[in-house]
């Protein structure tokens, strides 16, 4: 695992690059959200919630592919790409991060 003070500095850098707009609280509340993605990735711990049909259809689909697309991208940043697939529970909460930024 990368020291997270350079964790936190790729995912600033990233999300800059994805020209994301968050509040100082929202980007926080987002940086913890990630750190904490990436905890479970290592441990390769799955979220305990049921993904429904119908929670997933309340995020655009152009959310749920920027996220996927930004977890992968940061993945590579960290140099862990093509290691242990995304979970579809994790893409659909980074990507409310998004629908609400």
């Amino acid at each position: 695992m990368v020291d997270n003070n350079i964790v936190k500095t790729k995912i600033k850098a990233l999300s800059k690059s994805y020209h994301f707009n968050f509040s100082n609280v929202k980007y926080q509340v987002f940086e913890n959200h990630i750190l904490s993605f990436l905890e479970r990735y290592h441990r390769q711990e799955e979220l305990q919630f049921e993904l429904t049909t119908d929670l997933y259809s309340q995020i655009n689909i152009n959310y749920i592919n920027q996220a996927e697309d930004y977890l992968k991208a940061l993945l590579k940043e960290l140099g862990e790409i093509n290691q242990t697939p995304i979970n579809s529970k994790e893409v659909f909460l980074v990507a409310t991060h998004f629908a609400n930024c």
